[in-house]
């Protein structure tokens, strides 16, 4: 392995990604690294934000690249980063994530003393703009928040997501994941679902953990009730593309389980529980 390209995709992100840059700026290394940042129709000053902050961190000066994809959606962004990747190796950063000093080296040791591995991923710590609501717990893995096995697993968080890029070869995405401001995803699914089919194993490391950002806009009942459908619906897209893979998103057990899910919030009279259950059954049966 001959180092890292870490890819950022920036949607307007003028007002959030200077302390992502900061905490990149942090990463200690012995290996080579870049970074990519991919404007993917920003409207801001995003670009403009990306320049002025680079050219201050001493790491950042001379690795950082900004390349453009015209083509809305996450996984489109993606690929023109990793198209203009120099490394074999692919770092996929939210512009919200702030990695831990060693976030890249862990990743990079992983990969490199377990061939059989494609897949390294780390776990995100919240770092909320303001108090986070009660349901905030319950629905944190939404937000790519918390560690779901500290082992092998099927699936990792897109942020912090670090592959061999070999692995991304002939991948044929069917969904655009998140575009504009929709929340559906799946991307990340996807990529993983190709890793596996590809013969690799993929890892989730508990303790190589990075802060995700959560502005006040996203933690009101609306936005997870946005999301909430967003899940509904891409589940529903996901079954589309292998029912044996994701057998679980299958219609029957998930009306039979969000049903369930629904009655039991009903019970408790948890309404912000009710409403996002509600907004999953209706994602899923009405698209």
């Amino acid at each position: 392995m001959n180092g890292i390209s870490v890819i950022i995709c920036c949607y307007n992100s003028e007002q959030r990604i200077k302390p992502t840059l900061e905490h990149l700026n942090l990463q200690q290394t012995n290996f080579p690294w870049e970074l990519i940042i991919v404007d993917n129709n920003c409207t801001d000053a995003t670009v403009q934000t990306v320049k002025n902050c680079t050219k201050q961190m001493h790491q950042l000066a001379g690795r950082t690249s900004i390349v453009n994809e015209s083509e809305p959606g996450l996984n489109y962004a993606r690929l023109r980063g990793v198209k203009a990747s120099k490394y074999d190796l692919v770092l996929f950063c939210d512009d919200d994530n702030w990695l831990n000093k060693s976030y890249l080296q862990r990743g990079f040791n992983f990969l490199k003393n377990n061939p059989d591995f494609g897949v390294v991923g780390g776990s995100g710590i919240e770092k909320c703009e303001i108090a986070a609501p009660q349901w905030f717990d319950k629905y944190k893995s939404l937000y790519a928040i918390g560690c779901r096995n500290d082992g092998e697993v099927s699936n990792v968080y897109g942020a912090g997501m670090l592959l061999r890029k070999e692995l991304l070869s002939g991948i044929d995405f069917s969904m655009s994941d998140r575009k504009g401001d929709s929340l559906a995803s799946g991307g990340d699914s996807e990529i993983c679902y190709n890793v596996i089919n590809k013969g690799f194993k993929i890892r989730q490391l508990c303790d190589n953990t990075f802060y995700h950002f959560i502005p006040k806009e996203r933690l009101k009942n609306a936005y997870i009730y946005k999301m909430f459908y967003a899940v509904g619906k891409t589940r529903k897209e996901l079954y589309k593309i292998s029912p044996k893979h994701y057998k679980l998103f299958n219609p029957s057990y998930r009306l039979r389980k969000d049903l369930k899910n629904l009655f039991r919030a009903v019970m408790k009279l948890d309404w912000i529980s009710v409403k996002c259950n509600f907004y999953s059954l209706k994602a899923y049966w009405l698209n």
